[in-house]
């Protein structure tokens, strides 16, 4: 049905010459027109679609049918079918939405959740009015936010799926969001795992630093810096020198040395090249 009234539209589209501006009382009145004949034969069958069709959390075909649409509806008419039927059913999903229903991020009792924002909310961005995501984001924020409290900085495992929750929304919140998510999310986190590091050549633990090195794609050269030179490198300095200062072997101080430059090298190489 929705495919054949597509069709139709375009005709009255083109009939009525709506698809200029209105720069005369004529185009004015065919533009009013045709916005009638959409809000009386388009929207109900559109809004009927969204209402029984779509689940928010498999949004897709919601997507493309909007996207399909989009050309050929007014704009205050796709914006109130957005801010009528879409946006509060986003809201209400991202209510209800927790990333942990029984265990911290990573952890081997965690259970199946439901998908998470970047999978149902994130494709909508282009179809949503600018002020109509800005309403979601306080919201968004406080659910990542909540996710991430859970979250094992020094576990790989768990670190990689903090990132992977994160990440998609880099190029979409605005910066002050996106440096609330690590100021108040991750800095704390990778600073006590820093923290808790402990720098034994004779058995040295290497998961927890890969853990923390994991971040440099995400975190600004100087910012993961920042962390290693107040947290990590002061234990690593010291156990260099109680070593030199027994009879070391120069060969094996040599082997741990170069190891360790190899795991920056490999793992997070910008620190290598910054200067601070």
């Amino acid at each position: 049905r929705i495919s054949t009234l597509f069709s139709q539209v375009g005709r009255w589209w083109r009939a009525l010459g709506a698809g200029g501006d209105a720069d005369s009382d004529a185009d004015r009145a065919a533009l009013e027109a045709y916005g009638a004949l959409v809000y009386v034969c388009v929207l109900p069958p559109l809004r009927l679609a969204l209402t029984n069709e779509w689940r928010v959390a498999e949004s897709a075909e919601a997507i493309e049918l909007l996207t399909v649409w989009r050309p050929l509806l007014p704009e205050t008419l796709l914006s109130e079918l957005l801010d009528s039927q879409v946006v509060p059913r986003l809201d209400a999903e991202l209510e209800e939405w927790s990333h942990k229903p029984s265990a911290p991020i990573g952890s081997v009792a965690e259970v199946s959740h439901k998908p998470s924002p970047d999978r149902w909310l994130l494709p909508w961005a282009p179809l949503l009015p600018p002020a109509a995501l800005r309403e979601l984001v306080p919201k968004l924020r406080h659910k990542l936010l909540s996710a991430l409290s859970d979250f094992d900085a020094a576990d790989e495992a768990a670190s990689g799926e903090a990132r992977a929750l994160i990440l998609p929304w880099r190029e979409t919140l605005e910066p002050s969001v996106w440096r609330t998510l690590f100021l108040r999310g991750v800095i704390p986190k990778l600073h006590a795992a820093i923290a808790a590091i402990e720098v034994n050549p004779a058995n040295q633990q290497l998961a927890p630093i890969r853990a923390v090195l994991g971040w440099s794609e995400v975190l600004p050269a100087d910012a993961l810096a920042k962390l290693l030179l107040s947290g990590f490198f002061p234990k690593w300095l010291a156990t260099l020198q109680a070593w030199l200062a027994q009879r070391a072997d120069f060969e094996q101080v040599s082997l741990w040395y170069r190891g360790w430059k190899r795991e920056l090298q490999e793992r997070a190489p910008g620190l290598l090249a910054h200067d601070g």
